[in-house]
């Protein structure tokens, strides 16, 4: 939607704002000539802009870079001290916390068991965990700046509305529930697409334009960077694609359909190939599978391998229709090694064997438990770079005269 010329003004200045933090943040130690060079913005606006991040206290200046000819550059870093930011990740029993510096290094993290998945007890539990660590972690620097929570399934981001979760809720207002209970900045968004705002601002994706994020695990998800910006959709619906129709199969989804991919491709996918081809009944879970494979036990590749053919297919759809410049693969599914990854990075290409698709570059994620968590701090940071209130005033029409918008 078109706006008018104030609000396109504010649009402009803190879309600029952003830039030139994340310039900085990415760079570590940079000088204003450096940003001018990597955002197009004329030194002037540079300059004002960087001295209102000093007294806000984002930024310093923190020493004198080496001569390139002329006067020796000052460079700027971010300031760590600023203040900490917690991420956590919602599982069915469990929830995973990340704490991080303004830096997004990580200080301290921890694994709480939940007995319920009640929203109220949830919300609960959060609020007494950042509360803990409020009180008892003395090495964090500064105030807590926010909290960003990262959950399956379908998430108004701009409202932290959750309209559908595979843990059974159903239109909840969770960003208010977790402010009220801790009288702080809270934002909520689908686990994948904080994966990918995480590698935006901190890992694979930084100065990337269009890149997709494909996980395994538990569920099959992706994320989805267009022109710099996490694509979500209307109210957070899209990139939906382990529910995508593939076939047809004896096996239910959790959403009720036989044919999703979902059926294909995820760890309760594996287990079930895995029972079917072998006739084990005894319990087996799905890491004493992946470390069946990681032997060579042959039915347990053969299972990944299954899979591996299956997100290959998946994967080059994606790339017909994104044409991206990264593919990012990540999620706890990777710890099944290289019969799952070797078999999707080598046959998504003869699906797409074009001249045109071979720049695209493919990255296997590092994963821990805590990645997701660590990722879900980016929603703070991004907030607090580029606030929603801005954001979502995003011209129609009006275009920035230089070069940092266009």
């Amino acid at each position: 939607m078109s706006v008018g010329g104030s609000q396109a003004h504010a649009w402009i200045r803190h879309r600029n704002r952003a830039l030139v933090l994340n310039i900085i943040r990415r760079g570590v130690r940079v000088s204003r000539t450096d940003i001018a060079r990597d955002s197009h913005l004329s030194l002037p606006t540079i300059s004002q802009i960087t001295q209102a991040l000093m007294l806000e206290g984002m930024i310093e200046e923190i020493a004198v870079g080496p001569s390139r000819g002329g006067r020796r550059p000052v460079l700027l870093a971010i300031r760590p001290d600023y203040g900490w930011v917690v991420g956590m990740k919602v599982f069915a029993e469990t929830i995973d916390v990340a704490v991080t510096n303004y830096l997004g290094e990580l200080i301290a993290s921890r694994e709480v068991q939940t007995s319920t998945n009640e929203i109220q007890h949830v919300v609960a539990t959060m609020a007494e965990i950042v509360k803990a660590f409020s009180l008892s972690e003395t090495r964090f620097p500064g105030n807590c700046l926010g909290v960003g929570v990262a959950v399956p399934g379908t998430v108004s981001q701009s409202n932290g509305l959750i309209r559908n979760c595979p843990l059974g809720w159903r239109e909840v207002n969770f960003r208010e529930l977790l402010h009220s209970a801790l009288g702080l900045p809270v934002m909520v968004d689908n686990d994948v697409n904080i994966l990918a705002q995480g590698h935006l601002l901190f890992g694979h994706a930084q100065g990337r334009q269009n890149v997709i994020v494909v996980t395994l695990g538990r569920g099959f998800g992706l994320g989805i960077i267009i022109h710099g910006e996490v694509y979500r959709g209307t109210d957070g619906a899209a990139a939906e694609v382990g529910h995508i129709p593939w076939r047809p199969t004896p096996i239910r989804c959790e959403c009720g359909r036989n044919d999703c991919i979902e059926n294909f491709v995820t760890d309760r996918a594996a287990l079930l190939h895995y029972r079917e081809l072998t006739g084990v009944t005894e319990p087996l879970t799905i890491e004493g599978l992946r470390a069946l494979c990681g032997q060579g036990e042959s039915a347990a590749v053969k299972v990944f391998e299954a899979i591996g053919a299956e997100v290959a297919k998946a994967i080059a759809i994606l790339v017909r229709t994104f044409a991206p410049e990264v593919i990012i693969l990540s999620g706890e599914g990777l710890g099944a090694g290289p019969a799952l990854t070797e078999t999707i990075a080598q046959k998504w290409r003869q699906y797409c064997p074009e001249e045109s698709y071979a720049s695209v570059q493919w990255i296997l994620d590092s994963w821990d438990n805590f990645h997701w968590a660590r990722s879900a701090v980016s929603l703070v940071f991004d907030e607090l770079t580029f606030p929603e209130v801005f954001r979502s005033l995003r011209p129609g029409t009006a275009h920035a005269k230089e070069g940092g918008i266009r």
